[in-house]
């Protein structure tokens, strides 16, 4: 995709500079939109506007704004999107959307500002620090929740999911956008986490709260640790694709791996003499290494030496049904762990007949990410935040948070007293 807009530009006769400047632009605005949960084509003129504001909130000057939204203009156009397209309008000088213009301070009380500067020294502290500027801005945040506490004669103590839900509402109704909204809640993370370290507060009330026109999804229908055992015990293995789907299953059940860990797996990630597999980093993950049952050793052994040798000897035969490569590679060139038994690299259709013979087991069932859901929830049960965080491969803290037993339970009745929202 990148390519042929690099080519599009070249053809509206842009300078190689300019080109290389615009398709940096779009790559911060893919990655803006990735941030926020955004598909293409789920972009709205609002989500442009939010997103131009936001550039202005991080000091870019107007010239810089113009020059991102020039570089939206002509990538809309070649998306064939031109209600967009004149969505990305220059803006006007001196905008600045709702919020208090750069460089403008919060005015704080002194007895608010001391509290806040232990918050101001957490952040600093973390392994990556966040800039000078986001310290600036998480610390108003946290400010301006404090504040409406006051205003609400409420203490930290009090605080839950229905009244960070509370808040929210409150910024709505001042007319933030959604972003702003999470901008504040991504603070609030923070600031409650900094509470936690200091034994000031005994859960982290904003953990797993993002707006998204709503509120951030939530695990529902999580399987039980017996439920998740008995799936991996039930599933008989048969042949090479059963075998195969054995192998994946434990994975997904011991280590909670996602769909994009499996295709990202070769066989020399697999450590079996040292028990350990080693997961890359994906799109949204870290890398790890986790450990491997002792059941899951052998089962991978035998996989890797017999069982993936039988399916690349056999992945030519026209007797097996299913979608075939174009073109078939060399056996020894193809590092994939897992494959079609047609010798595809993308084995998504495999996932989905694995998906149905689990049902099969229990219908309870619906999908590898509740299975990678409900692994996580349970991993919560036994051992600590920062270890699953690192198990799981979440970049995020508060990615891991909403997964906690309390934080679901207060979510779900917080959701319960403020569904349906606007």
């Amino acid at each position: 995709m990148e390519k042929s807009y690099e080519e599009y530009l070249k053809e509206q006769g842009l300078k190689p500079d300019t080109v290389s400047r615009h398709q940096g632009y779009i790559r911060y605005f893919l990655c803006w939109a990735a941030d926020n949960s955004l598909l293409i084509k789920e972009i709205t003129h609002s989500h442009i506007q939010d997103f131009a504001d936001g550039l202005q909130r991080e000091g870019r000057s107007i010239r810089q704004v113009n020059s991102v939204l020039l570089a939206l203009r002509y990538y809309f156009r070649f998306l064939g999107k031109e209600s967009l397209a004149e969505a990305a309008r220059r803006k006007p000088e001196g905008h600045t959307g709702q919020h208090k213009p750069m460089g403008q301070k919060h005015k704080f009380s002194a007895a608010l500002l001391l509290e806040l500067r232990s918050f101001e020294h957490y952040l600093q502290e973390q392994q990556q620090s966040p800039s000078h500027n986001t310290i600036r801005q998480h610390k108003n945040y946290a400010g301006l929740f404090l504040e409406w506490l006051a205003a609400e004669s409420l203490s930290l103590k009090q605080v839950s999911h229905a009244e960070m839900l509370d808040y929210a509402d409150k910024l709505k109704e001042e007319g933030h956008s959604i972003n702003y909204i999470n901008r504040q809640f991504l603070a609030l993370r923070y600031y409650f986490e900094h509470l936690q370290k200091a034994g000031l507060a005994s859960h982290n009330p904003a953990a797993g709260i993002r707006l998204k026109g709503g509120l951030r999804s939530i695990p529902q229908g999580l399987l039980s640790k017996e439920e998740l055992n008995h799936l991996y015990e039930s599933y008989a293995v048969k042949d090479e694709r059963s075998h195969r789907n054995k192998v994946i299953l434990s994975l997904l059940i011991f280590q909670g791996l996602a769909n994009e860990d499996l295709h990202k797996l070769e066989a020399r990630h697999i450590k079996l003499k040292e028990g350990k597999i080693h997961v890359p980093a994906g799109k949204q993950t870290n890398s790890r290494i986790l450990k491997l049952e002792a059941e899951q050793i052998m089962e991978l052994f035998e996989y890797i030496h017999v069982t993936r040798s039988k399916i690349l000897a056999g992945r030519t035969s026209a007797e097996r049904s299913g979608r075939k490569p174009k073109a078939y590679k060399e056996a020894d060139t193809i590092r994939q762990l897992f494959i079609s038994m047609n010798g595809c690299e993308n084995f998504k259709t495999s996932l989905y007949h694995l998906n149905e013979a689990l049902r099969k087991i229990n219908p309870k069932l619906k999908n590898a990410v509740q299975i990678r859901q409900s692994v996580i929830t349970e991993w919560l049960k036994e051992k600590d935040l920062r270890t699953v965080q690192y198990m799981a491969g979440h970049r995020y803290v508060s990615s891991t948070e909403r997964y906690q037993t309390n934080n679901l339970e207060d979510l779900k009745e917080a959701l319960s007293k403020h569904h349906p929202r606007n």
